[in-house]
């Protein structure tokens, strides 16, 4: 299992790979799933909507998968992509970072 920066890294880098200059922001939880499984939850915020593309998100959660597994983690990236303006709901605790673009 990779060391929490590492993961937070490759995990950013695979997104902007992805979805490129409309990436404001990733944000990277570590948490157990509703399986209790270990997981990462994976907020992407977008600085503009992302034009429609066919099969795009499976996708980008196949990229992130890959990412990982080739590092020896096997934990399930849940992947959200959010507007630029969104909040996470009370109770939800996120380490801020500074906002990129």
């Amino acid at each position: 299992m990779l060391k929490r920066d590492e993961a937070e890294k490759l995990i950013e880098q695979t997104m902007r790979d992805h979805l490129g200059p409309m990436v404001a922001q990733v944000d990277v939880r570590f948490a157990d799933d509703q399986m209790g499984e270990p997981a990462i939850f994976v907020d992407t915020f977008l600085k503009d909507k992302i034009p429609y593309e066919e099969g795009r998100f499976p996708r980008l959660i196949r990229a992130v998968m890959e990412v990982l597994e080739a590092q020896g983690d096997n934990r399930f990236p849940y992947l959200a992509l959010k507007p630029l303006n969104d909040t996470y709901p009370p109770g939800v605790v996120v380490q801020p970072r500074a906002r990129h673009g």
